[in-house]
C-alpha cells in the first residue's frame, strides 16, 4: 500500500523476476498522472497491477482479493498513512 514514485514497486518487481515468480500489487488513494506513466512504461510493469483508492476501501479490498488467484502466496506491505488508526484499518 502506498505507492508515490513507484520506487518500491519497481525494486520489488525486479525481486520477482530474480526469483523468477511473483508480481506486485500496488494501491494508493492517489496515483498521479506524471508518476503513472512513469510505472506504466517501466519495463517491468508486466509484474505489476495498479489499485487507485483507499487501502481501506470495502471496495478496494475486493479488487485486490479477486486479483489474487487461490494458490498465490502474498506479501502485503503497509507503507501509506502511518498513523496507527489507519494501520490498524489496514490491518483489519
Amino acid at each position: 500500500t502506498g505507492i508515490a514514485h513507484g520506487g518500491s514497486l519497481m525494486y520489488s518487481a525486479t525481486l520477482c523476476k530474480t526469483i523468477g515468480k511473483g508480481r506486485v500489487i500496488g494501491i494508493d488513494i492517489d496515483i498521479r498522472p506524471h508518476n503513472r506513466q512513469a510505472i506504466e512504461s517501466h519495463e517491468l510493469f508486466s509484474l505489476m497491477t495498479l489499485f487507485e483508492g483507499s487501502s481501506t476501501s470495502k471496495a478496494i479490498v475486493e479488487k485486490v482479493k479477486s486479483s489474487i488467484n487461490p494458490n498465490e502466496t502474498v506479501l502485503v506491505m503497509l507503507d501509506s498513512n502511518h498513523s496507527k488508526q489507519h494501520v490498524l484499518a489496514e490491518l483489519e
